[in-house]
């Protein structure tokens, strides 16, 4: 929830109740996805201004601390490798981000954008691309290593 509460509901009808995120952040964005690659689903949330992942245990696999004010929407990719990055935006200054599986900035970003993105492999070469927009109407696309 927006709290930083995660509920599960198992096959018995058996509700458990989570919580991961210690204080008061107003909206958090939440995506369960195996970062770490171990086969396990992870937590992870994105607060305003702080990126957060959590093992399954609530073991704090990251935490990364932003100096600019992130839109509550968050990304994740999984490379066919098997390697997971998370994603936000910082529309405020045009800025696309994106953390690696232990919470650092992936080298190149943050780069240019401000609406939501995407990541494919457009010419089935194996080659990945990011597409995201800009407040003037403009589709940038940026080849990712």
């Amino acid at each position: 929830d927006s709290a930083g509460v995660v509920y599960s509901l198992n096959f018995a009808d058996e509700l458990t109740q989570t919580t991961y995120l210690a204080g008061k952040y107003g909206h958090v964005a939440f995506a369960p996805v195996d970062i770490d690659g171990d086969g396990k689903t992870d937590m992870v949330f994105l607060t305003p201004d702080e990126v957060f992942a959590y093992g399954i245990n609530k073991t704090q696999l990251f935490h990364y601390n932003t100096k600019d004010t992130l839109k509550n929407k968050l990304y994740t990719f999984l490379y066919p490798d098997g390697k997971t990055c998370i994603g936000g935006i910082e529309p405020a200054s045009n800025k696309v981000y994106m953390w690696d599986s232990q919470g650092n900035v992936c080298s190149g970003f943050p780069l240019f954008g401000a609406v939501g993105f995407n990541i494919s492999d457009m010419n089935n070469d194996g080659q990945h691309y990011l597409v995201t927009g800009s407040p003037d109407n403009l589709v940038y696309v940026y080849s990712l290593p």
